[in-house]
């Protein structure tokens, strides 16, 4: 791999690759951190080349291994740093397998990356056609890596100008009474195929960046369409809220009229009595308070009253008085309930109230 110097400008971290990494404990990451400050790094970070490029025309490189040592160098304010670029698929893998492979780590870990890695170059070669995998091997690591971006396709399209670039060669007999049979694996021709894949590679490149700038485009309308409808829905639940509070405001309403109904027309025995339950009085009593604070703001808007007017509303305040002044007294924390005027003007016996929890 060429070994270049960057600006960290240039290098952009994928959140997948630094999380693949086991953590440095806090005493390693001093000691190199000291180190670099001293000494410099020895052993370069690797990168490659990210595709499509994001910041316009410059090229920018992605982190594949060497996380900390970046992280060091944005910390000791150098903004420079030695980079190994890997181009090929094989150098990719290496890359980032070899550097968790140098960390102190047990061999259960040790296993599992191991099996992680496999599984990857595995999956890296079980996307080459049958025809094309008997001679996938005596390619370099470079025109390996070129094949294997291409799809079905274009690995049959590939084999099929390898094989009119080259002519077919059949084995030469041996000296024995088996018949040897011919082979259809084309001999390679190193300058044609490279021309042809190089062709191909960049139809590859052309159409992943086409592919990826599609996906950003649909991932930014997705986000915009997300956004609406958390929005929406924030307004939908906020209307919801307000008419759950129209609700209640409006069924205390229809209690406290219902107990001042009740009373007025003398039905205390029957099913038309209404339970004397601890909501309905909470009810009532928050019914009562909207409505002198309504009467407040109303009265201030009234003409000034005459006499009569006056007199009628000053006794109106007064009893009223008296009857917050004694439901005041009923709803201490114990009460011996008594009703100083009921309907028939005598005094009524109540109930014993008592609050929870009280012994």
């Amino acid at each position: 791999m060429e070994t270049i110097i960057l600006p960290l400008s240039l290098i952009v971290i994928n959140p997948e690759y630094a999380g693949a990494f086991p953590p440095m404990p806090g005493k390693e990451y001093q000691l190199l951190k000291d180190n670099i400050r001293l000494s410099g790094m020895h052993t370069p970070i690797i990168v490659c080349p990210t595709t499509p490029l994001p910041r316009g025309e410059e090229q920018t490189y992605t982190a594949l291994a060497g996380h900390n040592r970046y992280q060091i160098h944005k910390e000791l304010g150098i903004m420079t740093i030695r980079a190994s670029v890997a181009i090929t698929t094989e150098e990719k893998i290496s890359a980032l397998f070899d550097n968790i492979y140098r960390r102190q780590l047990d061999a259960a870990t040790v296993a599992r990356f191991r099996a992680k890695e496999a599984l990857i170059r595995r999956g890296s070669q079980a996307r080459i056609i049958p025809s094309l995998l008997e001679v996938y091997g005596n390619f370099t690591a470079d025109i390996q890596d070129i094949i294997s971006k291409l799809d079905e396709g274009g690995q049959e399209q590939l084999l099929e100008t390898m094989t009119k670039a080259t002519r077919l060669k059949p084995k030469r007999p041996t000296h024995t009474s088996v018949e040897v049979s011919r082979t259809d694996v084309p001999i390679v021709d190193p300058s044609q195929t490279t021309q042809a894949l190089t062709r191909k590679l960049t139809e590859v490149e052309e159409a992943l960046i086409e592919e990826q700038r599609s996906s950003l485009q649909l991932q930014n309308k997705l986000a915009r369409d997300l956004e609406s409808a958390r929005e929406a829905r924030q307004a939908l639940e906020d209307r919801i809220a307000s008419m759950k509070d129209q609700v209640e405001l409006a069924e205390s309403e229809v209690n406290a009229a219902r107990l001042v109904a009740d009373e007025r027309l003398g039905r205390t025995n029957g099913l038309t009595d209404i339970p004397p339950a601890p909501f309905l009085l909470l009810q009532g009593l928050n019914y009562a308070q909207q409505l002198t604070a309504h009467l407040s703001l109303f009265a201030a808007k009234v003409p000034t009253l005459n006499q009569a007017d006056a007199i009628a509303a000053q006794q109106a305040l007064r009893n009223i008085t008296i009857h917050l002044n004694h439901l005041h007294e009923l709803l201490l924390p114990t009460h011996d309930g008594l009703i100083a005027a009921g309907r028939n003007g005598k005094p009524n016996k109540g109930g014993t109230l008592s609050l929870v929890g009280e012994s």
